[in-house]
């Protein structure tokens, strides 16, 4: 059941995130909350940017009409 492997992911990710948020390591002031918050966008910002051009470069050079709906994704998924 995929709903299963979503609940396993979340609670993994979660540990992680907890874990690299120790007091040890960035404090439970509000100046080590922003410093994790900066860190966390230093490292997610640059993949999501890169993966928002390939998927910008992709459309274009497609260059197709796609409808996407909910009809069609139920029958993509089902």
């Amino acid at each position: 059941n995929g709903a299963f492997w979503v609940w396993i992911f979340l609670v993994i990710s979660g540990y992680l995130v907890g874990k690299s948020l120790s007091p040890d390591r960035y404090g439970l002031s509000a100046k080590g909350w922003l410093r994790f918050i900066w860190n966390r966008g230093l490292r997610i910002i640059p993949l999501y940017t890169i993966a928002l051009f390939i998927g910008l470069i992709v459309e274009t050079i497609s260059n197709s009409k796609v409808n996407i709906t909910y009809e069609t994704l139920s029958q993509f998924f089902s």
